[in-house]
């Protein structure tokens, strides 16, 4: 029994997204194919699908600082990324590409939508610190046994999900590689998953 876990694909045109914005990742519209295979072939029980959903003034935000994206600051001893605007609550940003979203609306499987960074004052990258729902609550009303991550980033939001995941749940977790991309290519995300016991996996072998 086993559950899937789509990350943060949201994309309007012109707006900071994930897909086609300023917070656009390196071939990213090539997953989307891949993930709506996963969705309508997948015999899931359960989808979650995470959302990145923030206050205007987010912690996250370089407007809020009067700094520039893509900077780094200190707050509370913590180190915070600073990015444009993006996925502001109900903006047309904060929406899944449609293709996506038809998908999902047209699985026979049950399908969760979780918000994270909703909190002003706090940025979260995992799905497993969404603040809408406990993620891992979920899985485990489902009896899920095992679980695929697939979305955007790789190297942030996909990788955070899967690490902490595989961490509070003990399940075996893996990242289904070619539904994924990287904010930067030349990160070695696949290698600190597979530290952390998480494996990697194409598409292929997860529709076997």
């Amino acid at each position: 029994m086993a559950a899937l876990i789509v990350v943060d694909m949201q994309s309007k045109q012109k707006q900071h997204d994930f897909i086609d914005g300023s917070l656009a990742v390196n071939d990213a519209a090539k997953t989307i194919p891949r993930i709506v295979q996963l969705i309508e072939k997948g015999n899931w029980e359960v989808i979650v699908v995470s959302r990145d959903c923030h206050p205007q003034n987010h912690i996250s935000f370089a407007d809020t600082h009067n700094k520039q994206p893509f900077e780094a600051i200190t707050i509370n001893d913590h180190k915070q990324e600073l990015w444009p605007v993006h996925c502001v609550k109900n903006s047309s940003g904060f929406q899944l590409h449609s293709a996506i979203h038809d998908a999902l609306n047209q699985s026979p499987n049950e399908v969760i939508y979780v918000d994270k960074g909703c909190d002003v004052d706090k940025d979260a990258y995992s799905a497993f610190q969404a603040s809408s729902h406990d993620v891992q609550s979920i899985l485990a009303d489902h009896r899920v046994q095992n679980f695929y991550v697939c979305g955007l980033a790789a190297d942030f939001c996909v990788k955070a999900t899967a690490m902490e995941g595989h961490k509070v749940t003990g399940l075996p977790v893996a990242v289904v590689e070619d539904a994924t991309a990287a904010v930067d290519d030349g990160s070695d995300w696949r290698g600190e998953l597979q530290e952390c016991g998480v494996y990697l996996a194409r598409t292929t072998e997860v529709l076997l």
